[in-house]
Protein backbone atom coordinates (compact mmCIF):
# COMPACT_ATOMS: atom_id res chain seq x y z
CA UNK A 1 0.00 0.00 0.00
CA UNK A 2 1.46 3.33 -1.12
CA UNK A 3 -1.50 5.65 -0.98
CA UNK A 4 -5.16 6.29 -1.62
CA UNK A 5 -7.22 9.19 -2.82
CA UNK A 6 -10.31 10.54 -4.48
CA UNK A 7 -10.83 11.75 -8.05
CA UNK A 8 -13.68 14.20 -8.57
CA UNK A 9 -15.20 14.44 -12.05
CA UNK A 10 -17.18 17.29 -13.56
CA UNK A 11 -20.81 16.20 -13.84
CA UNK A 12 -21.30 17.99 -17.17
CA UNK A 13 -18.03 17.36 -19.05
CA UNK A 14 -16.96 14.14 -17.32
CA UNK A 15 -13.32 15.30 -16.95
CA UNK A 16 -11.29 15.51 -13.75
CA UNK A 17 -11.99 18.60 -11.66
CA UNK A 18 -10.10 17.74 -8.47
CA UNK A 19 -7.73 15.08 -7.07
CA UNK A 20 -7.17 14.42 -3.39
CA UNK A 21 -4.39 12.10 -2.23
CA UNK A 22 -3.26 10.54 1.09
CA UNK A 23 0.13 8.84 1.35
CA UNK A 24 0.52 5.70 3.47
CA UNK A 25 3.49 6.68 5.67
CA UNK A 26 2.99 3.88 8.28
CA UNK A 27 4.21 6.23 11.02
CA UNK A 28 2.95 3.89 13.77
CA UNK A 29 2.63 0.47 12.14
CA UNK A 30 1.28 -1.07 8.93
CA UNK A 31 -2.38 -0.90 9.92
CA UNK A 32 -4.18 0.82 7.04
CA UNK A 33 -7.21 1.49 9.26
CA UNK A 34 -5.19 3.67 11.66
CA UNK A 35 -5.49 7.35 10.57
CA UNK A 36 -2.09 8.09 12.13
CA UNK A 37 -0.46 6.03 9.36
CA UNK A 38 -1.80 8.35 6.65
CA UNK A 39 -0.54 11.78 5.57
CA UNK A 40 -2.75 14.05 3.46
CA UNK A 41 -0.92 15.65 0.55
CA UNK A 42 -1.47 19.32 -0.21
CA UNK A 43 -1.70 20.76 -3.71
CA UNK A 44 0.18 23.83 -2.53
CA UNK A 45 3.28 22.10 -1.11
CA UNK A 46 3.35 18.41 -2.10
CA UNK A 47 3.33 18.47 -5.92
CA UNK A 48 6.24 17.78 -8.28
CA UNK A 49 5.83 18.96 -11.86
CA UNK A 50 2.14 19.33 -11.10
CA UNK A 51 1.66 15.72 -9.89
CA UNK A 52 1.43 14.07 -6.49
CA UNK A 53 4.70 12.21 -6.02
CA UNK A 54 5.69 9.14 -3.97
CA UNK A 55 9.17 7.93 -3.04
CA UNK A 56 8.84 4.20 -2.23
CA UNK A 57 11.94 2.32 -1.11
CA UNK A 58 11.31 -1.26 -2.23
CA UNK A 59 14.87 -2.62 -2.18
CA UNK A 60 16.39 -0.64 0.67
CA UNK A 61 18.54 1.50 -1.64
CA UNK A 62 17.81 4.81 -3.31
CA UNK A 63 14.05 5.58 -3.22
CA UNK A 64 12.20 5.70 -6.49
CA UNK A 65 10.30 8.79 -7.63
CA UNK A 66 6.79 7.90 -8.78
CA UNK A 67 4.52 10.60 -10.18
CA UNK A 68 0.80 9.79 -10.06
CA UNK A 69 -0.53 10.81 -13.46
CA UNK A 70 -4.20 10.34 -14.32
CA UNK A 71 -3.91 12.58 -17.37
CA UNK A 72 -4.42 15.74 -15.34
CA UNK A 73 -1.74 18.15 -14.10
CA UNK A 74 -2.20 20.85 -11.49
CA UNK A 75 -1.44 24.38 -12.64
CA UNK A 76 -0.50 26.72 -9.82
CA UNK A 77 -1.04 29.69 -12.10
CA UNK A 78 -4.59 28.69 -12.96
CA UNK A 79 -5.12 27.16 -9.49
CA UNK A 80 -6.88 24.23 -11.15
CA UNK A 81 -6.36 20.77 -12.58
CA UNK A 82 -5.77 20.87 -16.34
CA UNK A 83 -6.70 17.78 -18.35
CA UNK A 84 -4.90 16.54 -21.44
CA UNK A 85 -6.38 14.59 -24.34
CA UNK A 86 -5.76 11.22 -22.61
CA UNK A 87 -7.18 12.26 -19.28
CA UNK A 88 -9.31 9.83 -17.27
CA UNK A 89 -13.01 10.61 -17.71
CA UNK A 90 -16.26 9.49 -16.16
CA UNK A 91 -19.84 10.08 -17.26
CA UNK A 92 -23.15 9.42 -15.53
CA UNK A 93 -24.20 6.94 -18.20
CA UNK A 94 -23.63 3.36 -19.21
CA UNK A 95 -20.23 2.59 -20.71
CA UNK A 96 -19.76 2.25 -24.45
CA UNK A 97 -16.91 1.11 -26.67
CA UNK A 98 -15.37 2.94 -29.60
CA UNK A 99 -14.11 0.91 -32.54
CA UNK A 100 -10.45 1.47 -33.35
CA UNK A 101 -8.64 0.14 -36.39
CA UNK A 102 -5.96 -2.40 -35.51
CA UNK A 103 -2.38 -1.72 -36.56
CA UNK A 104 -0.83 -4.89 -35.15
CA UNK A 105 -1.52 -8.60 -34.88
CA UNK A 106 -4.43 -10.16 -33.10
CA UNK A 107 -4.12 -12.86 -30.49
CA UNK A 108 -2.55 -16.05 -31.81
CA UNK A 109 -1.46 -19.49 -30.67
CA UNK A 110 1.91 -21.09 -31.33
CA UNK A 111 1.47 -23.59 -34.16
CA UNK A 112 4.97 -24.68 -35.09
CA UNK A 113 8.66 -23.96 -34.54
CA UNK A 114 11.62 -24.06 -36.89
CA UNK A 115 15.37 -24.11 -36.26
CA UNK A 116 17.77 -22.21 -38.52
CA UNK A 117 21.36 -23.05 -39.40
CA UNK A 118 22.51 -20.38 -36.91
CA UNK A 119 20.62 -22.10 -34.09
CA UNK A 120 17.78 -19.59 -33.97
CA UNK A 121 14.40 -21.04 -33.00
CA UNK A 122 11.48 -19.23 -34.62
CA UNK A 123 7.83 -19.66 -33.71
CA UNK A 124 4.97 -19.45 -36.21
CA UNK A 125 1.65 -18.30 -34.75
CA UNK A 126 -1.91 -18.71 -35.98
CA UNK A 127 -2.28 -14.96 -36.53
CA UNK A 128 0.50 -14.98 -39.13
CA UNK A 129 3.18 -13.54 -36.87
CA UNK A 130 6.68 -15.02 -36.85
CA UNK A 131 8.71 -14.34 -33.70
CA UNK A 132 12.30 -15.35 -32.83
CA UNK A 133 12.06 -17.26 -29.55
CA UNK A 134 15.38 -18.79 -28.50
CA UNK A 135 18.77 -19.81 -29.84
CA UNK A 136 20.48 -23.19 -29.61
CA UNK A 137 24.08 -22.93 -28.38
CA UNK A 138 26.83 -25.46 -29.03
CA UNK A 139 29.73 -26.32 -26.73
CA UNK A 140 33.21 -27.72 -27.21
CA UNK A 141 35.97 -28.86 -24.85
CA UNK A 142 39.74 -28.47 -24.97
CA UNK A 143 40.18 -32.21 -24.41
CA UNK A 144 37.38 -34.21 -25.97
CA UNK A 145 38.95 -37.50 -24.84
CA UNK A 146 38.71 -36.36 -21.22
CA UNK A 147 34.91 -36.43 -21.20
CA UNK A 148 33.24 -39.11 -19.07
CA UNK A 149 30.90 -41.35 -21.05
CA UNK A 150 27.53 -41.62 -19.34
CA UNK A 151 25.98 -43.89 -21.97
CA UNK A 152 23.20 -43.26 -24.46
CA UNK A 153 25.34 -40.76 -26.42
CA UNK A 154 25.72 -38.64 -23.26
CA UNK A 155 29.03 -37.32 -21.90
CA UNK A 156 29.91 -35.48 -18.70
CA UNK A 157 32.45 -32.76 -18.04
CA UNK A 158 35.55 -33.70 -16.04
CA UNK A 159 38.71 -31.93 -14.93
CA UNK A 160 40.59 -33.52 -17.81
CA UNK A 161 38.13 -32.25 -20.41
CA UNK A 162 38.07 -28.70 -19.09
CA UNK A 163 35.10 -26.36 -18.94
CA UNK A 164 32.72 -26.10 -21.92
CA UNK A 165 33.20 -23.26 -24.38
CA UNK A 166 29.80 -22.21 -25.71
CA UNK A 167 28.98 -20.03 -28.69
CA UNK A 168 26.70 -19.78 -31.67
CA UNK A 169 26.76 -22.64 -34.20
CA UNK A 170 29.37 -22.13 -36.91
CA UNK A 171 31.54 -19.78 -34.83
CA UNK A 172 34.75 -20.31 -32.82
CA UNK A 173 35.39 -23.69 -34.41
CA UNK A 174 31.96 -25.08 -33.53
CA UNK A 175 29.93 -27.23 -35.86
CA UNK A 176 26.78 -26.22 -37.65
CA UNK A 177 23.13 -27.19 -37.40
CA UNK A 178 21.32 -28.87 -40.28
CA UNK A 179 17.58 -28.38 -39.73
CA UNK A 180 15.04 -30.74 -41.30
CA UNK A 181 17.81 -33.28 -41.95
CA UNK A 182 18.05 -36.97 -41.08
CA UNK A 183 21.50 -38.22 -40.18
CA UNK A 184 22.48 -41.42 -41.95
CA UNK A 185 24.06 -44.31 -40.13
CA UNK A 186 27.82 -43.95 -39.63
CA UNK A 187 28.35 -47.73 -39.14
CA UNK A 188 30.55 -49.63 -41.63
CA UNK A 189 28.50 -52.77 -42.37
CA UNK A 190 31.51 -54.75 -43.70
CA UNK A 191 33.57 -54.06 -40.60
CA UNK A 192 30.67 -54.95 -38.31
CA UNK A 193 30.10 -58.25 -40.16
CA UNK A 194 33.78 -59.18 -39.77
CA UNK A 195 33.58 -58.40 -36.03
CA UNK A 196 30.41 -60.48 -35.72
CA UNK A 197 31.97 -63.50 -37.52
CA UNK A 198 35.12 -63.22 -35.39
CA UNK A 199 33.05 -63.13 -32.21
CA UNK A 200 30.94 -66.05 -33.37
CA UNK A 201 33.98 -68.20 -34.23
CA UNK A 202 35.55 -67.34 -30.88
CA UNK A 203 32.38 -68.44 -29.12
CA UNK A 204 32.37 -71.71 -31.08
CA UNK A 205 36.02 -72.37 -30.19
CA UNK A 206 35.38 -71.74 -26.51
CA UNK A 207 32.34 -74.00 -26.56
CA UNK A 208 34.48 -76.76 -28.12
CA UNK A 209 36.98 -76.41 -25.29
CA UNK A 210 34.20 -76.86 -22.77
CA UNK A 211 32.92 -79.92 -24.67
CA UNK A 212 36.42 -81.50 -24.79
CA UNK A 213 36.98 -80.83 -21.09
CA UNK A 214 33.66 -82.43 -20.27
CA UNK A 215 34.56 -85.52 -22.34
CA UNK A 216 37.96 -85.79 -20.60
CA UNK A 217 36.34 -85.66 -17.18
CA UNK A 218 33.82 -88.30 -18.27
CA UNK A 219 36.65 -90.61 -19.45
CA UNK A 220 38.49 -90.04 -16.18
CA UNK A 221 35.46 -91.07 -14.17
CA UNK A 222 34.98 -94.18 -16.33
CA UNK A 223 38.62 -95.24 -15.83
CA UNK A 224 38.14 -95.10 -12.07
CA UNK A 225 35.13 -97.31 -12.26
Amino acid sequence: MLGRGTITFNAASGVISDIGFDEFTHAVDYDISDPLNWTTKSEATDLTNGYFTLAPDFLGGSPLTVEIDFGSVYSSGAVAWLNDSLSTTQFASSSTTIFQSATGYGAGDLQSVSVGTDGGITGQYSNGEVIPLYRVALAKFQNMQGLYKEGGNLFRETRLSGVPITARPGTNGLGGISPNSLEQSNVDIATEFVKMITTQRGFQANSKIITVTDQMLAELINLKR
